[in-house]
Order: C-alpha cells, then sequence, then structure tokens
C-alpha cells in the first residue's frame, strides 16, 4: 500500500519499509561491529601466535576497536529500534543527539589514541610539529623584521627634524 506523508509529502511504500529498516540496521550497524569485533580478536590471536604480543599493539589495537564499538553503538540501537523510537521524551532526544555526535568522536579521537599508545608515531609528531612551530615562527619573525624595518625608515625619511635630502 503506498501512503503519502503529510510532513514530507513524500510517497511511501510501507512493506518496503518493514524489510528495509531491519536491512539498513543490519548492514550499517551490526555487519561493521561484527566485522570490527572478528578481526580484532584474530589480529590479536594471530600476532599472540607470530611473535607475541606486544603492550603497545594490544593498547593501540583495543582502543581502537572500543572507540569504534562506543561511538557507533547508539546510532545502531536508533536504527534498530525504527519507528519505535520516536522523540516523545527529553531521554530520546539527548539520546539521539548523543548517538549522532558519537561517530564524529572516534574519528576524531584515533590520532589521540594513537599519540598516547604508539612511540613512533608520538615521537614523529612531536619532530614534525616542533619543525612546523619554527616555520612559523620564523616567518612570524621575518615578517615582523621586516615590518619594523620599513616603519623605522619611513619614520626616519620623513620626520619634521629631516631636510628634503635627508641630511
Amino acid at each position: 500500500a503506498v501512503v503519502s506523508t503529510q510532513s514530507t509529502g513524500a510517497i511511501r511504500d510501507e512493506p518496503v519499509d518493514a524489510w528495509l529498516g531491519p536491512l539498513k540496521s543490519f548492514l550499517l550497524v551490526l555487519v561493521p561491529l561484527f566485522i570490527i569485533s572478528v578481526t580484532t580478536v584474530w589480529l590479536l590471536y594471530f600476532v599472540h601466535h607470530v611473535r607475541g604480543l606486544q603492550k603497545q599493539g594490544v593498547v593501540t589495537l583495543i582502543l581502537i576497536s572500543l572507540t569504534f564499538v562506543v561511538s557507533f553503538l547508539p546510532y545502531g540501537i536508533i536504527l534498530i529500534l525504527g519507528k519505535t523510537f520516536n522523540m516523545g521524551n527529553q531521554f530520546q532526544v539527548v539520546f539521539f543527539k548523543i548517538a549522532v555526535f558519537l561517530p564524529f568522536l572516534s574519528f576524531m579521537s584515533n590520532p589521540v589514541i594513537y599519540l598516547l599508545s604508539v612511540a613512533s608515531f608520538k615521537k614523529f609528531v612531536n619532530k614534525n610539529v616542533l619543525n612546523l612551530v619554527q616555520s612559523i615562527k620564523g616567518l612570524e619573525t621575518h615578517t615582523i623584521d621586516n615590518s619594523q624595518h620599513s616603519i623605522a625608515s619611513l619614520s626616519y625619511r620623513y620626520s619634521p627634524h629631516s631636510t628634503v635630502n635627508g641630511i
């Protein structure tokens, strides 16, 4: 049955909605969460048997995986609940805002996790950020020196005590 919705003016096919909602939540939430969880466990198992677990790698892998799962799980819950999740009370409104914000937090947290857990990444960032800051400071100093020089020469040329030839 085709039903017209008043709020958007769009035409919606109810039977398609009935199977598309669960399929969407399955594909967008459950499959990625399953893949991340299984590959994390598999990688830990594989690395343990090949060369032994190193604390740095384990911590990084677990933190990245947990951050992903925690970040996307609330949105997945909303997708799974589908039409039963309505914005009827304040808790659901706040939960929805958090669920929409958390995936962005996941993406922003990856560099921070690497910085805190991978010594070589921290060394690389420190070195390159320090070089960048020094380059920027060098440009600022050079620009300031040039502008002060030109201001000083202008004030000398046009001072009230100077003659026409600057003598």
